[in-house]
């Protein structure tokens, strides 16, 4: 119910605004996120900030109408 009940076209936007900062990730959202032991912890930290930022736009373009 949970997965149904996503927001698929937020996780889409989100998907590609990270891409476009450098960080890729599955662009399914029902598929997770994954780490590898080539990760360091610098990648995480990165990749953490990168996501949080697009969030931030996503949401403003969500809220502006701009992203469907």
């Amino acid at each position: 119910r949970q997965a149904r009940a996503s927001d698929t076209s937020f996780f889409s936007h989100l998907q590609a605004e990270c891409q476009a900062r450098g960080v890729y990730f599955h662009n399914f959202n029902f598929e997770r996120f994954f780490a590898s032991t080539a990760h360091t912890m610098a990648d995480v930290g990165t990749s953490l900030d990168v996501i949080a930022a697009a969030t931030k736009v996503v949401k403003k373009q969500v809220a502006a109408g701009r992203a469907v």
